[in-house]
């Protein structure tokens, strides 16, 4: 999330459209905040409380590169959304790398049997971006195929974001969707900020996939 093809990168693009998509929830819109690398960590449970919401976004830095997570997040996602009724949207923006933790299908499969919808945003350009890793520089290119088959298998919907337009353009679809939709209720976003670099222990909710110390 630090490639330099959004600008200034890919975090602070989906930080910035994060706080917009915020500010155009209705107030009674509970909204969470979940940043995630190798591991995942609830920056805000969700509350309609969207100031807090917006602090979380902007406390989201960037420290070490650790890996991304993307199964890994869903769940904990899930299991935080099954807390809370309705619950059954999440909007995933990441760059779609996933390399560490649980698998794509897993993360799935979880989802699904929770009636969970995720809907997912992939950033970055076909081209890449560079960001430097350990005074190397590399070339990071979105993924797009997993947040495909993510969308498409928990019956959400995909966008693939090359500028920051295009990220604005995906979080109104998303809400005209909600909005326009039996099956899902704007009362509830769990909102996902992928870091491909900040190393926090994951500690999951369901017994199945707590870290043993």
């Amino acid at each position: 999330m630090l490639a330099t093809d959004f600008s200034p990168n890919r975090l602070e693009a989906a930080k910035e459209s994060a706080l917009e998509f915020i500010n155009q929830l209705p107030s009674q819109t509970k909204v969470g905040i979940i940043s995630f690398s190798g591991a995942s960590y609830i920056k805000q449970r969700p509350s309609n409380d969207q100031n807090l919401a917006k602090d979380a976004v902007r406390s989201i830095e960037t420290e070490l590169i650790a890996g991304t997570g993307i199964g890994e997040v869903i769940i904990t996602a899930t299991n935080v959304l099954l807390a809370e009724k309705p619950s059954n949207s999440i909007i995933l923006i990441t760059d779609g790398q996933n390399n560490i933790g649980a698998s794509i299908a897993e993360s799935i499969e979880y989802a699904k049997n929770h009636q969970i919808t995720v809907n997912t945003i992939g950033i970055g350009t076909k081209e890449g971006g560079t960001f430097t890793n350990f005074n190397e520089s590399v070339i990071s290119k979105v993924n797009f195929e997993d947040l495909q088959l993510i969308a498409k298998e928990t019956n959400g919907k995909s966008y693939l974001a090359n500028n920051e337009l295009d990220i604005k353009n995906a979080y109104n679809e998303i809400i005209n969707l909600n909005e326009g939709s039996k099956k899902i209720d704007l009362a509830n976003y769990l909102l996902l900020l992928s870091l491909f670099i900040l190393i926090i222990e994951i500690i999951l909710m369901n017994t199945r996939y707590r870290t043993i110390p």
